[in-house]
């Protein structure tokens, strides 16, 4: 499926946003395998502080290279490469979700933590956040969540910003688990070509590749359950 097929969906609309109204997503795929994944957040609980800070605490670790992100911006301010960082609004809040910028946003919520000690100059490009916010435009076509995957999938499956073997492994496998629950009304796992046919077309793969990151995912799965000690750096 062509990305410009799906723009009559959605609409990005340019934003200015302070840090603090940001909210990291835990069902992000660079997160959700660190996260307590027997709880799933809802909309609801995103902005409650300690939901935030656990969150948190999980993208702070080495693995995500945070520190990275934190010396660049510490020492030159926050510059917009022109990879835009992408935002939902949570109802009722003043809050937005980031569904793209995860780790540019914890790294900015990491410095604003120790502000005294940083430049004016730097301090002034974080005051303000230049971001885009998606805006579902309703239709029987498809869901917002399917909207969200396929351009999610431009930037990381097909696009030039990869995601791991088996982050990519996971977003393609829980896009199919929603289709299969769409045509059986179950969340029960089965392969059906059909449904992998469709999840195909919305990352631009063949149907044996969806097949083969659903075997990945679930072996990944299968491992954990039985205690092994596998995590998403031995996959490659």
């Amino acid at each position: 499926m062509d990305i410009s097929s799906i723009s009559k969906h959605y609409e990005l609309k340019p934003l200015t946003v302070s840090p603090n109204q940001l909210l990291l997503d835990p069902n992000n795929p660079r997160i959700v395998m660190d996260v307590n994944t027997h709880h799933k957040f809802s909309l609801k609980e995103l902005p409650n502080p300690k939901v935030q800070e656990y969150i948190l605490s999980v993208i702070n670790k080495e693995a995500y290279h945070i520190a990275e992100l934190i010396r660049g911006i510490r020492s030159s301010g926050f510059i917009d490469k022109g990879d835009d960082m992408i935002v939902k609004r949570i109802p009722g809040t003043d809050k937005y979700l980031a569904i793209e910028g995860n780790r540019r946003t914890t790294a900015i919520k990491h410095l604003l933590t120790e502000a005294n000690e940083l430049k004016p100059a730097v301090l002034d490009t974080l005051a303000a956040l230049h971001v885009k916010e998606f805006i579902y435009k309703n239709n029987p076509e498809l869901s917002e969540q399917a909207v969200i995957d396929i351009l999610l999938g431009a930037i990381h499956i097909t696009g030039r910003l990869p995601w791991g073997a088996l982050e990519r492994a996971y977003y393609i496998y829980n896009s199919y688990l929603r289709e299969i629950k769409k045509a059986t009304g179950s969340s029960d796992f089965e392969y059906d070509v059909n449904c992998a046919r469709e999840v195909a077309s919305f990352f631009n793969l063949a149907v044996k590749g969806v097949r083969k990151e659903i075997i990945v995912y679930r072996v990944y799965e299968q491992l954990k359950k039985e205690d092994y000690d596998v995590e998403p750096r031995h996959f490659s």
